[in-house]
């Protein structure tokens, strides 16, 4: 069990926890709760999540994991009704595990806790299916009133989240989902891998490779590795950087979604 003096100690950002005791109080248990599962590398965060869930006697932890391949892997063989995913993950990135749970056409909702919050990244994440988008550092009580709120099929969204939408759906940069083979190849162009060496590790055609490169130049409007490298970041799918892209270049990314 972890001790959220030893949390409040360790990590700031959960430095309330501690004032919301009536979170951690028992409920009676209902009949049928939702089943959660949590994709997240920091153990520290999952652990002090899962309590906060489990305590609530609201929600089912069923798992969790730092490996977002593993995710991907239960998300294959199991069905629950709610998976919380932190966007940068080492390897397969909470984006990928996003596009892979909209491929396989599950019922789960997917719900991004993340404090990746870039207007890229929200819109990428809603377009792939997530049902909310929650900031890491929001209360205890806000995320569990999100995650009922998503239960129960009405998520509020925050509203800055609104905003954001608002304004991509004004300026017509709404996002076209990318498919998971998709993400994959922009990973590696965003590390500035060859074709070549992503079709080996993918185990891709190389021809294969080129079409997934085209089909992310329409839709984002990057062709070079700088335009990659600051849309793999704003995605998620590798670490942020300084690409030498100039705001007034960045801003003309996404414009041919």
């Amino acid at each position: 069990t972890v001790s959220f003096f030893m949390v409040e100690k360790a990590v700031p950002a959960f430095s309330h926890f501690s004032k919301h005791p009536v979170l951690m109080m028992n409920h009676p248990k209902r009949v049928s709760i939702p089943r959660v599962y949590i994709v997240e590398d920091h153990p520290l965060f999952s652990t002090v999540l899962s309590e906060i869930l489990k305590e609530s006697g609201e929600f089912d932890v069923v798992g969790s994991t730092t490996d977002g391949a593993v995710a991907n892997e239960f998300i294959r063989d199991n069905t629950v009704e709610l998976l919380l995913v932190d966007m940068m993950l080492p390897g397969v990135t909470g984006m990928e595990i996003l596009a892979n749970l909209r491929d396989l056409q599950k019922p789960t909702k997917a719900v991004v806790l993340s404090g990746l919050g870039s207007d890229e990244s929200i819109a990428a994440a809603f377009t792939l299916g997530a049902a909310d988008y929650i900031e890491k550092r929001s209360e205890p009580a806000e995320i569990l009133s999100a995650l009922r709120a998503v239960v129960r099929g009405e998520p509020r969204l925050s509203p800055r989240i609104s905003q954001v939408l608002r304004d991509l759906v004004r300026r017509n940069l709404r996002c076209k989902p990318l498919a998971a083979v998709d993400l994959r190849v922009l990973k590696g162009l965003a590390r500035n891998e060859s074709p070549k060496s992503i079709a080996h590790e993918m185990g891709l055609s190389l021809s294969g490779v080129y079409k997934a490169r085209a089909r992310i130049v329409a839709r984002t409007g990057a062709d070079d590795w700088t335009g990659f490298a600051w849309v793999g970041a704003s995605y998620g799918l590798v670490p942020e950087q300084d690409s030498g892209l100039s705001p007034a270049a960045r801003g003309r990314l996404f414009e041919r979604g």
